[in-house]
This record gives C-alpha cells, structure tokens and sequence, in this order.
C-alpha cells in the first residue's frame, strides 16, 4: 500500500510500515539506497525511517559542488521513496557521470556513489 506524503514541497512516496525495523540503535535510524543504479533520466532514493527524524539529502558531482538537494526535510517513520528526475537545483538536466548521495541527520551520516548514464 503507497501513499503520496508531500514534506517541505518534496513528494515522498509512502510504502508499508510493516518493513519498518523496530532497532533502537543510531545507526539504524535512517537508511537509504539509491536504485536503478546506473540510471538512465531518473532515479529512486529508498528511504527508511524507524522514527521521525530531520534530515539533509543532497547530490554532489565529484568535485564536491553541490547538484540538487532537499535541505531539513522532516521524514516520519516509513519507508518512502523520492524520486530524482536527474536534474539540479536550477531544472538543468545534469550531465551523464558519477555523482554522490549524501544523507545527514542527527544519527545517520552516509554517501553513496550514482552513476548517471545517457
């Protein structure tokens, strides 16, 4: 069962609570994984929150400069997903190539590599 939840202007795509772990340990707070990757126009973060938390998502090309980003968006528990229609802050599409999804909240701090191709 999906629901749309719409958090800060971000669309995110609710799914299940059920798949929702009950872990009380900071590292099991938020976790994410980006698919398809590689990807082709658009791709999915994968997001679970086991409690409400605030966080900063953003993408990064491999100088460090930043690509999109969702700043401070409050995520409730679930599992969601937001989807990245490969374009920046500005509506630009980006180029094809390796990119950096970087997540950071309170309790969880992670990156993970994307590949961009055309």
């Amino acid at each position: 069962h999906r629901n749309a939840v719409k958090v800060n202007g971000t669309l995110l795509l609710q799914h299940s609570e059920t798949a929702v772990q009950e872990e009380t340990t900071p590292s099991a707070a938020l976790k994410f994984y980006p698919y398809p990757n590689p990807f082709n126009k658009t791709t999915c973060l994968s997001l679970t929150a086991a409690k409400n938390c605030q966080a900063d998502i953003a993408i990064l090309n491999l100088k460090g400069q930043l690509v999109k980003t969702w700043q401070k968006e409050l995520i409730p528990r679930g599992n969601y997903t937001i989807n990245w229609d490969g374009k920046d802050n500005n509506g630009h599409i980006v180029s094809a190539g390796t990119y950096i999804v970087r997540m950071n909240a309170p309790e969880y701090n992670s990156s993970r590599k994307i590949v961009m191709v055309k």
